[in-house]
């Protein structure tokens, strides 16, 4: 029987996560650091912990179990690892929920901006990974304002309809569908992709 293990349920983003399971009728679990709930075997994988555990918890599935793994971005915020990122098993995903935002890929052209008072503590470039790897000219990243803004490549995205995709990605990678998923190529040109932007900004 297929299961989906939330690694990090309790978090913020993980409390998500399980909403949305719960939300399309997916058989999942919990498991959690910081309740000392362990990652058990399972058919699909979430990864939602802090970010500084990310890589370690995929190599840790990638050595015990298998299935498939899709991890919150980004996988690690220090440029001198950013050559770990070698390890990568071919069944491991970014989170992209913009690829399922509709029309988007229909312009490749205008600013792209993200504009929100809330960052995380490694900075916007690496909150704005996506932005940044999906971006096609001029980037604008500002942490100040208290009402959420955000637009990639001239194309304005609606909070609504941003959250209606987070859980289309979650039903498709739950069918099994990682097709706009991004895989090892894109995870580290993304990640390439922050790090140069955090040194020029």
């Amino acid at each position: 029987m297929q299961s989906l293990c939330i690694v990090g349920g309790n978090g913020n983003m993980g409390k998500r996560y399980q909403a949305i399971c719960r939300f399309l009728g997916i058989n999942h679990f919990v498991a959690d650091p910081s309740t000392k709930t362990p990652i058990k075997d399972a058919s699909h994988y979430l990864i939602a912990t802090p970010t500084a555990m990310h890589l370690e918890n995929i190599l840790d599935i990638r050595d015990k179990y298998g299935g498939l793994i899709l991890c919150e971005k980004p996988f690690v915020t220090n440029v001198d690892e950013l050559g770990r990122l070698q390890e990568i098993p071919a069944n491991v995903f970014m989170v992209n929920n913009y690829a399922f935002y509709p029309g988007l890929s229909d312009r490749l052209d205008g600013t792209t901006l993200y504009s929100f008072y809330n960052s995380g503590p490694h900075g916007l470039a690496w909150d704005c990974i996506q932005l940044l790897h999906l971006a096609r000219s001029t980037v604008k990243l500002v942490g100040k304002s208290p009402i959420w803004k955000c637009q990639i490549n001239g194309t304005k995205l609606n909070r609504e309809t941003l959250d209606l995709a987070y859980v289309e990605m979650i039903r498709t990678f739950w069918q099994g569908s990682t097709k706009k998923l991004w895989g090892k190529k894109d995870i580290i040109d993304a990640h390439f992709k922050a790090a140069r932007f955090e040194q020029q900004n």
